[in-house]
């Protein structure tokens, strides 16, 4: 600006550049230093607590953490990756991040909830602290067992309406005591405004449904939360009710419900007879499936961006997922288990061990444990040589 108006060689403006510091060029190094000065000063009143705001460079923040699922595929597709060689190459690290939203959603019957219990289950096994808000009131005690949940150590909300049941989460959160809350259902929840009139009276199912309030008061939890979320480092869980659309299903809830959260997947149920076990049932004559195909499509990430938006996990019925199907399979897609047609190849301390087809393959692996071991280690970065393992022979 000041060029505009005074000529460089002028001496005036010389002058007037040598009296005011804002029209002296600083190098990139002392605007740097200066700037320096003032995030040492905002970390030093933060960490006293007299200050909220916290300035810091880029370097200074902490690397995404997960919470896996134990399924590799859904890890690795909800997990961080980063560039070796040109390629995206997975870090082992997946699941649900820590410190962000996250939201599973889909029709009715396709495995959220039960996701979400085994999502609880591995939280605790890592030494976490699960709230669960049992909004739908669903919520099944031999179900969880199933799944691996502690449920003594399971901190349950029922009742209350959204409002409340927000300001006792952020209670909760303030004091720094959960690891994962997980929200089943999120659209469960009634409003004030739903279920109060004026003076705290109770609104009679005649009067006119109200949607918007709940949307405005999601969108003011989003807004409020966030911060806390991340400073707590709280995997925050929400699961979504899907609606019919005009050409698909839909997420509802509001755009801030989309918005906050750092990974949407959701989950569609497909019945294909062709890759789920058959079973005879009594008083039937023909043999039905065993379960079904549970399938997660990640619809949002700010977690990764990989070409792979979706994968299939087997799920059977009074078990849930398939994990260790899942897993076995996972070997085979990421080339540990060498697959050609219907033979398969495992690398093995005695050499390699060739299996033809895929029950049996499932049958060798679940006899020899220490080899499923070996394997969840080799897909999750853990090893690459399978030293002093000495699995069993092929059981006939």
């Amino acid at each position: 600006m000041w060029n505009k108006y005074f000529d460089p060689s002028d001496p005036q403006a010389k002058r007037l550049r040598g009296e005011f510091s804002c029209m002296k060029k600083q190098t990139k190094k002392q605007r740097l230093g200066k700037i320096k000065t003032i995030v040492n000063k905002s970390r030093k009143e933060a960490e006293k607590g007299a200050a909220k705001l916290t300035l810091k460079f880029g370097s200074d923040l902490k690397p995404l953490e997960f919470i896996p699922t134990g399924i590799v595929e859904f890890d690795r597709l909800c997990g961080s990756h980063q560039q070796v060689d040109g390629e995206e190459v997975w870090t082992g690290r997946g699941g649900i991040p820590k410190g962000r939203f996250t939201i599973w959603w889909g029709a009715k019957g396709s495995g959220k909830t039960t996701m979400a219990l085994r999502q609880v289950g591995q939280a605790q096994e890592q030494d976490g602290i699960v709230g669960y808000f049992n909004s739908e009131r669903a919520l099944d005690p031999v179900w969880c067992l199933k799944q691996g949940v502690n449920l003594k150590e399971l901190l349950v909300w029922e009742g209350g309406n959204l409002e409340e049941n927000m300001d006792s989460m952020r209670e909760i959160l303030a004091q720094g005591l959960l690891d994962v809350i997980v929200f089943d259902t999120i659209h469960a929840f009634a409003s004030k405004a739903d279920t109060e009139a004026a003076g705290g009276v109770d609104r009679p199912m005649t009067k006119e449904p109200t949607r918007a309030p709940s949307a405005k008061s999601l969108s003011r939890f989003f807004r409020v939360t966030t911060g806390a979320v991340a400073d707590a480092e709280l995997a925050c869980l929400l699961i979504g009710q899907a609606r019919a659309g005009e050409y698909a299903e839909e997420l509802v809830g509001g755009e801030a419900l989309k918005h906050y959260n750092s990974l949407t997947v959701h989950f569609v149920r497909i019945n294909n007879r062709k890759k789920i076990p058959m079973v005879a049932v009594p008083g039937i004559k023909d043999k039905q499936p065993a379960g079904f195909i549970m399938k997660a499509t990640v619809d949002k990430t700010r977690v990764n961006h990989l070409e792979t938006r979706y994968i299939e996990v087997p799920f059977l019925f009074g078990l849930g997922p398939d994990v260790f199907e899942a897993n076995v399979m996972a070997a085979v897609k990421l080339g540990v288990i060498q697959q050609a047609g219907s033979y398969y190849t495992l690398p093995t301390s005695n050499g390699d061990e060739k299996l033809q087809g895929k029950p049996r393959l499932l049958n060798w692996v679940r006899k020899n444990e220490r080899y499923y071991e070996w394997l969840m280690q080799v897909v999750t970065g853990g090893h690459s040589e399978p030293e002093n393992l000495k699995p069993e022979s092929d059981p006939k």
